[in-house]
């Protein structure tokens, strides 16, 4: 039995306040908790839109302070989105729910039209800033002395060549193992299995540079003999109690940005994600009127067409920047300005010279 095909709810259920209504019930019958089986689509997508929704009273009349008319930020919005889909994919797991009942819900709430737009919040390093964070990588490799140091620095060149040339989030290196890594899956061709969000599984075609990088590392994490039980393809080369497990998405993030600070390029909102960011703009950028929107979309994991366009939307932005023609009003008046410094000092030093 699906979500879908769970029992009608009463209609008090379906107000603003439904989640709210139902706690309120059951505590009056010495009941804790919510029915986990009693969560439907229609409830959950309710809950959302009283979340959304400006002026709620959220925890027994205490205003919520996030915003001013009292409704959730949009990131906050997400955040919390996320955590109910966490936690309803274990409980189906569980078995202890028929579903996930956000799969199933008819629409996922908008933020509102103020919010910032997905153009807006892109954060990517053009090629040049790209190479130059490469470079540092690969020198921290070259010049790494002690052989732990070493694997270190080539784990680390792997991980983030997945997330700036092959487009991976930060939980999704996080998440691979070694048995996701096919080899010769396509002949000569490597590739790697995804787990993106949504736990939307896709198949990423590797670069033979990034193969053989990738062969460097499994190379370099079977010298270290780590535990049989351990499946994790990034594993923490740190010592202490962290060594050998799997690296967490904290210290990934850490050590993209210790890179990104070497390279003079670290600032805020720049980290993991802008290395994602990056692996698309560029791409947008080498292709042009050529780009394959549907290939972009699959590589990235994009369950919506408008978080691609978003990107070819900033290179198109960028390369036909309204504001180009009215250079022109800048260069003459620079050149002008120039001729009249030009002209004053020639006339300068004539009265210099009839004054001799």
């Amino acid at each position: 039995m699906s979500a879908q095909e769970l029992p009608p709810l009463p209609d008090e259920w379906y107000g603003p306040d439904a989640l709210w209504t139902l706690w309120e019930r059951l505590e009056a019958d010495d009941a804790g908790g919510v029915p986990l089986l009693l969560i439907s689509p229609e409830v959950v997508q309710r809950f959302m839109e009283f979340l959304v929704s400006p002026g709620h009273e959220y925890g027994r009349g205490s205003q919520n302070p996030r915003a001013e008319d009292g409704s959730y930020s949009p990131a906050t919005l997400a955040k919390k989105r996320s955590s109910l889909n966490t936690f309803f994919t274990f409980t189906r797991k569980r078995r202890l729910t028929y579903g996930n009942p956000l799969e199933d819900m008819e629409t996922v709430v908008r933020t509102p039209q103020d919010s910032r737009s997905a153009v807006e919040k892109i954060k990517a390093l053009t090629r040049r800033q790209a190479e130059r964070l490469l470079k540092q990588v690969i020198s921290a490799e070259m010049l790494a002395g002690s052989p732990d140091k070493k694997a270190g620095a080539i784990r680390d060149r792997v991980m983030i060549e997945l997330m700036m040339l092959h487009g991976l989030r930060n939980i999704e290196v996080h998440r691979l193992n070694v048995a996701d890594y096919e080899p010769n899956a396509r002949g000569e061709q490597g590739t790697l299995h995804v787990l993106g969000k949504g736990d939307k599984p896709r198949t990423i075609i590797l670069r033979p540079e990034m193969q053989a990088e990738l062969d460097l590392w499994l190379n370099l994490r079977a010298m270290f003999k780590l535990d049989d039980t351990q499946p994790a393809l990034f594993v923490s080369l740190h010592a202490g109690e962290s060594w050998g497990t799997r690296l967490s998405q904290r210290s990934i993030r850490e050590r993209v940005d210790v890179y990104l600070e070497a390279a003079g390029l670290k600032r805020e909102g720049v980290s993991c994600h802008a290395l994602r960011h990056t692996y698309a703009t560029l791409y947008v950028e080498a292709k042009g009127k050529d780009v394959n929107r549907e290939i972009l979309a699959y590589s990235m994991g994009h369950g919506d067409s408008k978080i691609t366009n978003a990107y070819i939307d900033w290179v198109d932005m960028a390369a036909e920047n309204p504001s180009e023609p009215l250079m022109e009003i800048l260069t003459t008046a620079t050149a002008e300005a120039e001729a009249m410094k030009a002209a004053e000092a020639g006339a300068k030093k004539k009265r210099g010279q009839r004054q001799r």
